[in-house]
């Protein structure tokens, strides 16, 4: 169910929402009408010819013929405001009689949906194959290469030892980060163009450098006895150096898991190389499966599927091979409006049994970033000014401070209380996405967090 909150949360950033609040009016459109899933009208511009905008609201998507190149524009957010506050201003039609523009946009959509479906000879599906695997023995060849050249340099920085004064500069990261993507290792290009900017922001740099040598070292030694390893072991290899299947293969060669899916936060933050990527995390209604979403942005290029917090989604979720199972597509989906309670969501009981998860995370992967969790009951307490969570038997975690507003939203939340508490954990340090209050989902989270880093606000 639509309300104004979720519309807002949609917009790519404030002043856009504004503006679309501006327009939800009736002086500003025209030719307003809806058949219960599409809405559509004609919203009056500086030009002679008024914008056409239109929303599936089951996907949700949007159209406009506005020269905006990040969707959803003011008119579609005026449109959608409008709707949802004077929904009896919108002409119904029936299902089968939407205006020919409309039409042509639905039309137009389908067959997009139906490219990816279309199935192969069995004398193309051969040919394709072949192909592939060529293009994976050369690759194959670039990084074997580049894991010799990582080795010899993690070496040298072995001998040299960490009082080498260049270590701190990022100058002596870039070459060797240059050569991993050279090698089609892009991750490990990416992890180790990053690391002097997080020596530079630690004082006590040793014990982060130590863990990120050891890592790229083991690493190394994976990669050059991939064939002893297990197929789970070998995806997860490739998943570290950043050997990433295409979408329509994850589609094709791995079973889908139906359901309904709450999403649980949304985060757009900017990487090393300045990409914007956005994440989102989904949380299986009445089973164990949490998911998260990546998507990479272009600046002309908009996201395909738009995701607000608490909505719930039912389709079907597929997840990229791994060994322990996070990144993943949610396909054949729209949204829906559904009732639940937190018991659904089949949280963490406590901090003992956190920690177990990530322990048996950790046996099974050798590198983990972090699990994703659910935990039942924990509230934020103060210990000498460092933020820690709390739980029910009295356990505590460490709180990543790297949004302190969301620490302090959390404080806020709780009021002293107990509630659940959604995030990511490193085994040391808890980071807090969003919490539950009152069975709905709470951001914790700057809400246009790229926004800000562009105008350095």
């Amino acid at each position: 169910m639509w309300n104004l909150e979720k519309i807002a949360a949609l917009a790519p950033d404030p002043s856009t929402e504004k503006r679309g609040r501006g327009l939800a009016n009736s002086k500003d459109w025209s030719g307003l009408g809806t058949n219960g899933q599409y809405i559509w009208g004609f919203c009056k511009g500086s030009g002679t010819n008024p914008y056409k905008s239109q929303i599936d609201t089951q996907s949700p998507a949007f159209s406009c013929t506005c020269p905006v190149f990040k969707p959803p524009c003011k008119h579609v957010l005026g449109l959608f405001f409008y709707w949802v506050q004077q929904p009896q201003t919108f002409a119904q039609i029936a299902e089968n009689q939407l205006p020919d523009w409309v039409q042509a946009w639905v039309e137009k959509r389908n067959q997009k949906a139906a490219k990816k479906t279309v199935e192969k000879t069995p004398e193309e599906l051969q040919k394709s194959a072949e192909e592939k695997q060529k293009r994976w023995e050369k690759r194959l060849n670039l990084m074997q290469s580049g894991i010799e050249e990582l080795e010899l340099w993690l070496m040298d920085v072995a001998r040299q030892g960490f009082a080498n004064v260049d270590i701190l500069n990022s100058s002596f990261w870039a070459n060797i980060a240059a050569r991993m993507n050279d090698a089609q290792m892009p991750r490990l290009g990416s992890l180790l163009k990053e690391t002097p900017i997080l020596l530079a922001q630690q004082s006590e740099w040793t014990e982060l450098l130590t863990r990120r040598l050891g890592e790229l070292f083991l690493v190394v030694k994976m990669f050059n006895k991939k064939e002893f390893l297990t197929e789970s072991q070998q995806d997860n290899l490739l998943e570290i150096v950043g050997v990433t299947s295409k979408k329509a293969e994850v589609l094709a060669e791995n079973s889908p898991i139906s359901g309904n899916w709450l999403v649980m936060g949304v985060k757009i933050e900017n990487d090393i190389e300045n990409r914007e990527f956005r994440r989102v995390w989904l949380k299986q209604i009445n089973g164990d499966k949490m998911a998260m979403l990546l998507d990479f942005s272009g600046f002309s290029q908009p996201y395909e599927q738009h995701f607000t917090i608490n909505t719930v989604f039912k389709g079907e979720v597929t997840f990229y091979p791994s060994i322990i199972e996070q990144r993943a597509l949610l396909n054949n989906s729209y949204s829906q409006p559904l009732d639940w309670q937190i018991k659904q969501l089949n949280p963490i009981a406590d901090f003992t049994h956190l920690q177990q998860q990530f322990a048996e995370a950790v046996a099974q992967k050798v590198i983990l970033n972090h699990i994703i969790a659910l935990v039942e009951a924990a509230k934020v307490i103060l210990i000498k000014n460092n933020p820690f969570l709390i739980d029910k038997d009295h356990k505590i975690i460490a709180i990543a401070e790297k949004n302190k507003n969301a620490i302090y939203r959390l404080k806020a939340m709780s009021m002293g209380n107990y509630i659940p508490v959604f995030g990511l954990f490193d085994g040391n340090y808890f980071e807090p996405i969003s919490c539950v209050w009152q069975n709905k989902i709470i951001s914790l989270q700057e809400q246009i967090i790229h926004f800000q880093q562009k105008t350095n606000l």
